[in-house]
């Protein structure tokens, strides 16, 4: 039987301001408000949390659209373990050849790639994690997941709210490929998923790094080498310049133009690569809008900021992306806004213009947004390989997060982590979750903050106590 587990404390919440960028529109709506907070244990590590207070906005299926840990995937409100059966380093299917699949698209193995496998043996993102995705190889993505209709998707909503965990070995924003010389085999790589030796440039200051050398890609007699220059380089800095290897001596000439035919072509081929997309229709007509180097908003309309590309997935470890897509509506009381965070920190954000050209648009409103490819998909990014955990999807803006912060200003700053929480309730005035961790570190306290609809949220975290010890009542709350 369970038991209701709570201690009393007191607690200061101050300044709930609207946080909400990039957001326009008529109607006025203020910031959660959290009045309680009370957990129930559930089972000897579940706890089940009850929040109430004020301004969460009411949404229609207390629960997210998909929550996959890999071996266990919540899929709207219900546990699907059908993952739980894979050996270690088994292939997601598409339907033909696993009908109960997670995934209605999973990219396809081939020679160069390994598909996107469920993998046990290698070390996960949380110490207590029993499973993530990896696939080898330059095209290697989930797709399209059955939680939403699979290739056709079985809700109507306008706005999106999206997560995920990825690791790269490589810094996607900053490699290079060119063509490689008689002496590129000379370079030191650091063989699959790791840096080589250093380089330098001529004429430029820094060190930049080999990724890899592959002597039998493209047409190229000497195939192509993979690198990252010194941080702040440009490609017009490196033109016709020299390239050395501070190890091994080995020197190549960085062309002095671009590759007009990927790899079957002399010349450079400038960073590039994509992680994901988000579709609202599988034909790829209605609404879009991808993640990587290259990015778009769907219908050709403008989608920047001055955050675009200032951060980037760090290389080797796990990053938490988010996404948070509304198109508006026709009444003007939800307004169109399109933001991405890296770790907290804003990636790329709609700009004023893009804002009002979504308005023009007429969307097809039978149909809602999906994820249409996580993983990572592009005929640069041969030698990466790419890992993804704990994917989250829902066809609201709401959501619960617990931080290791206490002010979300700081989580803005790149400081701090948020792990996702998986809803069970949602009212205008009472929230209920299961406290999900993650790889939250058990020495720190935790926070709550709760979005609404439109993405606004309490600025200041509510405590609710550490590392298996049950969020408490709060006995008062002050508004600044």
């Amino acid at each position: 039987m369970a038991s209701s587990v709570s201690k009393r404390v007191s607690a200061l919440v101050a300044g709930l301001t609207v946080i909400s960028l990039g957001c326009l529109g008529t109607a006025v709506y203020a910031a959660p408000s959290i009045g309680s907070v009370v957990a129930e244990r559930v089972s000897d590590d579940v706890f089940r949390v009850r929040v109430q207070g004020a301004g969460f906005t009411e949404k229609t299926d207390g629960n997210p659209v998909l929550y996959d840990h890999v071996d266990v995937t919540w899929e709207n409100g219900k546990p699907n373990f059908h993952q739980s059966q894979f050996k270690d380093g088994q292939v997601v299917q598409r339907q033909d050849l696993d009908p109960n699949t997670i995934w209605a698209k999973p990219s396809l193995p081939n020679d160069d790639n390994t598909g996107m496998l469920v993998v046990k043996s290698k070390a996960h993102r949380t110490s207590n994690g029993v499973a993530h995705y990896f696939g080898k190889g330059g095209d290697n993505y989930l797709g399209w997941p059955m939680a939403s209709g699979g290739e056709t998707i079985n809700y109507s909503s306008r706005s999106m709210y999206a997560s995920f965990w990825i690791k790269l070995p490589y810094d996607m924003a900053r490699y290079y490929a060119i063509p490689g010389s008689r002496e590129s085999y000379r370079f030191i790589d650091g063989g699959d998923g790791s840096y080589g030796e250093g380089i330098k440039i001529s004429g430029l200051d820094g060190t930049g790094k080999i990724i890899r050398y592959k002597s039998d890609l493209g047409n190229q007699e000497y195939g192509w080498l993979f690198f990252e220059p010194p941080e702040g380089v440009s490609t017009h800095d490196m033109l016709g310049q020299q390239i050395v290897g501070l190890e091994s001596g080995a020197s190549t000439i960085f062309p002095s133009s671009p590759s007009n035919n990927k790899f079957d072509d002399f010349g450079y081929i400038p960073p590039r690569g994509k992680y994901a997309r988000f579709w609202s229709d599988s034909s790829g007509k209605g609404y879009g809008f991808a993640l990587g180097n290259i990015s778009w908003a769907g219908h050709g309309l403008s989608l920047w900021s001055n955050e675009y590309g200032s951060v980037s997935a760090e290389p080797g470890r796990w990053n938490l992306v988010e996404v948070e897509i509304s198109l508006g509506n026709s009444e003007g009381t939800i307004p169109p806004r399109l933001a991405v965070y890296m770790n907290g920190q804003t990636f790329v954000r709609s700009d004023d213009k893009w804002e009002q050209e979504i308005l023009n648009v007429n969307f097809d409103d039978s149909s809602g947004l999906t994820i249409a490819l996580l993983g990572i998909n592009d005929f640069m990014s041969v030698p990466f390989s790419v890992e993804v955990d704990d994917i989250y999807l829902d066809k609201s803006l709401h959501r619960v997060k617990i931080c290791n912060v206490s002010d979300y200003t700081l989580y803005r700053q790149g400081k701090g982590t948020c792990e996702v929480q998986r809803t069970t309730r949602w009212t205008d005035t009472e929230v209920v979750f299961e406290k999900y961790l993650g790889a939250l570190d058990g020495n720190d306290n935790y926070y709550i903050y709760i979005f609404d609809k439109l993405g606004h949220f309490n600025q200041k975290g509510v405590l609710i106590g550490a590392k298996n010890v049950p969020p408490s009542p709060i006995e008062s709350i002050e508004i600044n």
